[in-house]
């Protein structure tokens, strides 16, 4: 997949010239306020969202507020070519809970179609937060391909938001049942195939639930483990019902470095001992050498 890159712009080498831009000092930056209306903008006129989270009794935040967002350079850049999002993480707890926010301020970064492309804890300066604005242009635009050149994006609206509305139920189905893995995948596809669906912003926040608990991301990994395991046993069963007892064994030993610990493990080691003690046994009756007379 070809490379997509925005030409460098003088629109942050201007942070190096705070002093010149004296006219933009009082301009401030237009915050929106409301997170769905937000989401909805940044679609439609195809540019990237900036989530400031923090809260009213925040020292941080406020510093922020008083020296970067009024950086004249900053200004521009968030007027012009963000959707800037202010966000009381107190009021919305629910929101900053899904993102995994536990301190203030945050900010999240975040493409035209609400994939998450970064995230800044704590206070920043306003040079590094405008290097980090046009790394967001830049990641925004490598997005911007694939998501045109979908094969989706053929499909008739209609069928395109019956399965979008298909995945997020399944999405939302391997939740409730313990099955990560699975949400994930359903996830995945549609933050990828139906970006452009009120769908794709949900798994987004499902997905986010997930990968900010530890614990279900470990039982999901144990049960990936435990699967793989199981497949790589049914190989190498395959293999020796076809005689090629060197890659079953393979196989086998493959199970127990990859798996450590899993059901699978214990059975491939079982079926180790089995398979190299037929293996060492002589035919019966085939060229056997006995040591004493019958």
């Amino acid at each position: 997949m070809a490379k997509v890159r925005l030409p460098r712009i003088i629109l942050f080498s201007t942070i190096a010239f705070v002093g010149t831009a004296a006219p933009l000092a009082a301009q401030e930056v237009p915050w929106r306020y409301d997170y769905l209306a937000a989401r909805k903008e940044a679609k439609e006129k195809n540019k990237p969202l900036v989530l400031d989270f923090g809260t009213a009794d925040c020292h941080w935040c406020k510093k922020l507020d008083l020296t970067t967002f009024r950086d004249p350079a900053v200004v521009k850049a968030l007027t012009e070519r963000f959707i800037p999002v202010k966000i009381d993480g107190e009021k919305e707890a629910g929101l900053a809970n899904d993102l995994g926010i536990s301190s203030y301020p945050t900010l999240v970064y975040a493409a035209p179609n609400g994939k998450i492309l970064g995230q800044q804890d704590g206070y920043v300066e306003a040079a590094k937060f405008g290097q980090q604005l046009e790394r967001l242009l830049a990641d925004s635009a490598r997005l911007a391909k694939p998501a045109v050149a979908s094969n989706e994006t053929s499909v008739p609206p209609a069928d395109r938001g019956r399965r979008a509305k298909d995945l997020l139920a399944r999405a939302q189905e391997a939740y409730k049942g313990q099955n990560d893995a699975g949400c994930l995948e359903h996830c995945k596809a549609l933050t990828t195939g139906y970006a452009d669906l009120p769908e794709a912003a949900e798994a987004e926040r499902l997905a986010s639930r997930i990968k900010n608990d530890p614990e279900r991301l470990a039982q999901a990994c144990e049960k990936l483990a435990d699967a793989l395991g199981s497949t790589y046993l049914e190989l190498a069963e395959s293999l020796l019902r076809k005689g090629q007892t060197q890659q079953a064994l393979a196989y086998l030993e493959k199970t127990l470095r990859s798996c450590p610990g899993t059901h699978a493990a214990q059975l491939a080691q079982e079926r180790l001992f089995e398979v190299r003690d037929q293996a060492s046994r002589p035919p019966d009756g085939k060229g056997v050498v006995r040591s004493q007379m019958p």
